[in-house]
């Protein structure tokens, strides 16, 4: 009966320095991207804004709704309460006036906007137990590396938030890609056992 060697991916192997080096860089370019990440929706939350539209509408008026206890306008066929039960929350916290209500919006989407940075990581790394564990070699296959995929999918998440899920938009995209990825990470788990 053979068994099979797993490799700790986490474990330095048989690696000459250049390629201890790169590792080192990579993980410090994990470190600091989310960074970069963050300071680039600093910059979307306070200056691109002004993108309102009948969905914003409609979702600022079920926020008003819920904080007003009106539930039977909260609940309905068309529209998902919870985007516009996390801009009550933000209206609950920041208590704004009507002059800077579309700012405390934008500043929730931040918010979800680094909740889906860390379900991102959250997703990436389960996808790397279940390589680790149906390719018992995949720290010497040829793949990315787990800090290469971080990288990769954090790119990606930046390039998706630029183009189509606007933080200066009042739009539920972005808590949609959050839950996606956070179930997605949890299937990812339980699947790695």
């Amino acid at each position: 009966m053979e068994t099979v060697a797993h490799v700790n991916p986490r474990e330095p192997r048989d690696c000459s320095p250049e390629e201890l080096s790169d590792a080192a860089l990579l993980r410090r370019i994990v470190l600091l991207y989310p960074l970069l990440l963050v300071l680039c929706g600093i910059g979307y939350a306070k200056y691109d804004n002004y993108q309102l539209d009948g969905d914003a509408v409609s979702f600022m008026d079920i926020a008003d709704a819920i904080r007003a206890h009106n539930f039977a306008v909260v609940a309905n066929g068309y529209w998902n309460p919870a985007y516009a039960a996390a801009l009550a929350v933000g209206q609950a916290i920041a208590h704004p006036s009507r002059w800077n209500e579309l700012q405390t919006f934008y500043w929730v989407n931040f918010w979800i906007f680094l909740a889906c940075i860390f379900a991102c990581i959250f997703f990436v790394r389960s996808l790397a137990l279940v390589r680790d564990r149906l390719i018992p070699d995949a720290a010497s296959a040829p793949a990315l590396s787990l800090p290469a995929l971080q990288i990769a999918a954090l790119a990606l998440l930046l390039c998706s938030f630029e183009r189509e899920l606007n933080l200066g938009a009042v739009r539920s995209d972005a808590l949609l890609l959050f839950f996606l990825l956070l179930a997605a990470g949890v299937l990812l788990r339980l699947q790695s056992g």
